[in-house]
Parts: structure tokens; sequence; C-alpha cells
């Protein structure tokens, strides 16, 4: 494989790495935690079909205007959603933690295929805080020259 060929191929790979990436953000902020607003809910959500979800107070006061919750309701609801809320946030912190393990070994599996140059670039590119997957800034920002 030539040294073009590795370069394209990387760069395929970490472009497919950082759609990955950009899109478990999306769904971690627009739909496990994001707003909603009325016909915005998502079927398979937090509360299944009805479309349901987001902060435990925006939630409640969905339920309230959508059922027409009694005060005892309201305030057992929001018992439960509090009651429940470690949980719920243990879960979605295991699952992002996950996510980042599994964006390190596959960086990783991909440098162990690189020349040490190369993989030293990959390695920049997806630190946290530059323009690669894992972190932040947009195209263009930080990292090495992309032609050698």
């Amino acid at each position: 494989m030539t040294t073009s060929t590795r370069l394209w191929f990387v760069a395929f790979v970490v472009m497919v790495f950082a759609i990955g990436a950009a899109a478990g953000v999306v769904l971690d902020r627009a739909w496990l935690a994001g707003p909603r607003g009325p016909g915005m809910g998502r079927a398979g959500g937090p509360l299944g079909p009805f479309g349901l979800g987001g902060p435990p107070d925006r939630l409640l006061d969905e339920l309230d205007r959508r059922l027409a919750l009694t005060p005892d309701q309201h305030r057992q609801i929001a018992a439960i959603l509090e009651e429940r809320r470690p949980a719920l946030q243990k879960l979605q912190d295991e699952a992002r933690r996950g996510f980042i393990d599994a964006q390190q070994s596959l960086i990783d599996a991909i440098a162990a295929v690189l020349t040490e140059e190369q993989a030293a670039r990959l390695k920049a590119l997806s630190a946290p805080g530059r323009g690669g997957p894992g972190g932040r800034g947009g195209r263009g920002r930080g990292g090495p020259p992309r032609h050698p």
C-alpha cells in the first residue's frame, strides 16, 4: 500500500469516526436530554411512543399538559422522577464512557497499521481539543497539514 493510499484510508476512517462521534453527541444532546416541544417527540424515546423526554421538569410539565394531572399526581410523579434521576444519569455516563473507550480503541487499532510518523499525526488529530475525533473544533483547526 502506497503512502498516498494509506493517507487517504486514514483520512476516510478518521472522517467516518468523526461523523460517528458527532452523531453520538447529537443523540446525547437532542434525543436523550434535549428540549421537546409539541409534536417534536420521537417514538422509542425515554417514554416510548409518547414522545416525552428531556429534563425531568420539562417531562413533568409535558405530562401535566397532555394528561391533566391532579396536584397529587404531579407531586407523586415529581418524586418518582427525582428518585430515578441518579440511576438514569449513571446509565448515561456509562454509555458515554463506553463510547469514548470504543473511540480510543479504534484509534489505537488504526495507529497499529501506520508508520510511527503517521500514528503520531493520527494521535494529534484525535486528541481532545483538536479538530479530529474526540476533540472539539471545526475542520482545519489544529493538527498537522493535510499533505506531507
